[in-house]
């Protein structure tokens, strides 16, 4: 590639692509500009901003030259008998060493001018984006685990603050190979379907669960006329519609458990599964959730004022 276009190379095909430095470069003035104006930096003075792209392939084979490998940095690697040290993205942001990269130091991040940029990025609305750290109803937080093809995450209700939960996600995209993301897409089903291993008695338990909280949640009935101010206080209402919200997402949650019990037990029964299930480990069909009272289950639950 050129300072202009890269050309890379997957699975035997070649793609073209502008250089992702310039684009880089580009978002690193406009966020100078942008920090520039807030409050926070009044007398604090702004740092330096270096545009950088980093590869993070584990054996990505980098073959631009000249202008063309400034400010790109790879993994870092120590010294072994059949290479040299390859100094990558660490030592680029610790000690600015890097094809392209001025060695001369711009500037000091202390506490001061750190805590001033984290408050300026505040008043500017750059915060974290949450969309890839959501599943579902929950938060993905600390990594517990990071396994082959997969990681394991500590992840918290986005309602609850006491409710937890251990979320794997499967890297597919990081794949090596179609023939790697196809047998982690796999993985992935089964592992969704418990490996289709379904215990009758863990899905009673479950329903005679389900009957006792709805059974609780049905007598949330409460009479306010005698007290005026509560039947407009915020937080009552607040609790209806927090109640509401909840009893939908369960609703939706035990029909979509149902709907992929009944897809599973479809496919495990066509063949060829129907031969080869009960050798791989899936002898039964799957269990549905159901219950005595299907009519009163759907009907969410009131608060009368």
């Amino acid at each position: 590639g050129d300072t202009g276009t890269w050309t890379r190379s997957q699975d035997g095909r070649l793609h073209s692509e502008d250089n992702p430095v310039l684009l880089a470069n580009r978002k690193a003035k406009a966020l100078a500009s942008l920090l520039k104006v807030q409050p926070a930096l009044a007398k604090v003075r702004l740092p330096w901003l270096d545009a950088l792209v980093f590869l993070s392939a584990e054996d990505l084979q980098c073959e631009l030259t000249g202008n063309a490998r400034n400010r790109v940095l790879l993994r870092d690697k120590p010294k072994t008998e059949h290479r040299p040290e390859q100094k990558g993205i660490l030592a680029a942001l610790i000690n600015r060493e890097g094809p392209g990269i001025d060695a001369d130091l711009r500037g000091t991040i202390d506490i001061k001018v750190a805590k001033a940029l984290s408050r300026a990025m505040e008043q500017a609305g750059i915060r974290p984006s949450q969309r890839s750290r959501r599943v579902g109803d929950y938060v993905l937080g600390d990594l517990i685990f990071d396994g082959p093809g997969y990681q394991d995450r500590l992840a918290k209700h986005a309602s609850f603050d006491n409710v937890f939960c251990r979320v794997r996600q499967y890297t597919v995209a990081q794949a090596s190979s179609e023939d790697d993301r196809q047998r982690l897409k796999r993985a992935a089903a089964l592992k969704a379907m418990g490996n289709g291993h379904v215990d009758a008695g863990e899905i009673g338990k479950l329903v005679a669960a389900e009957g006792a909280l709805r059974g609780t949640l049905g007598k949330l009935n409460v009479t306010m006329e005698a007290y005026p101010d509560l039947k407009a206080n915020e937080n009552m209402l607040q609790v209806s519609e927090e109640l509401s919200s909840t009893e939908n997402r369960i609703a939706f949650a035990r029909q979509g458990f149902n709907d992929a019990v009944m897809a599973y037990n479809t496919y495990r029964q066509s063949f060829p599964p129907v031969v080869l299930a009960g050798r791989f480990g899936h002898p039964t069909d799957a269990t549905l959730l159901e219950f005595e009272d299907s009519a009163l289950i759907q009907a969410a639950p009131r608060l009368s004022y």
